[in-house]
């Protein structure tokens, strides 16, 4: 019993710091050359009015009053065009 015991110390003493340090998450910058391309582009005014509904509107509510994220390829202040990586150079 005692050697059960024992060897099960040993073994969450050295299993544990190994997992730990397979499953650790750090960060890699790495730079590659790409072209890029606009996946979506903005639609002529003229569009824009009958295109904004009530998902926009709600979606607007939601960022300014109840804290909700912002979409994606925006911030507070400005909004890009979504992009995609077209190939590799």
């Amino acid at each position: 019993m005692f050697f059960a015991g024992a060897i099960t110390l040993v073994i969450f003493w050295s299993v544990t710091p190994i997992a730990s340090a397979i499953f650790t998450k750090s960060e890699i910058k790495r730079t590659v050359l790409s072209v890029g391309t606009t996946t979506a582009g903005l639609r002529p005014l003229n569009d824009q009015f009958s295109a904004i509904n009530a998902d926009f509107m709600m979606t607007a509510y939601e960022t300014l009053w109840l804290g909700q994220d912002l979409p994606a390829f925006t911030t507070a202040d400005a909004a890009i065009a979504p992009f995609d990586v077209e190939q590799k150079i």
